[in-house]
């Protein structure tokens, strides 16, 4: 298996999903994602993609904002 060096990339944003045998979620932290900002400025909700790489990832959300703008 192999781990991100964390010296190399301290800023690294991630996602974490623990589960038990039966695949039932038992604990999930999660890192802040883009905001949705709503036609008052004010933020209505965040979106976050993991799964690829970071750039791909941050392609991906910033698609998403664009779409519910």
């Amino acid at each position: 298996m192999c781990f991100p060096d964390w010296n190399e990339e301290p800023n690294m944003r991630m996602n974490i999903a623990v589960v038990d045998a039966g695949a039932n979620l038992t604990s999930f932290a999660r890192m802040d994602g883009l905001p949705i900002i709503g036609g008052n400025g004010e933020v209505i909700g965040a979106i976050r993609v993991s799964g690829s790489t970071v750039e791909n990832d941050h392609a991906v959300a910033e698609a998403g904002v664009r779409a519910l703008a």
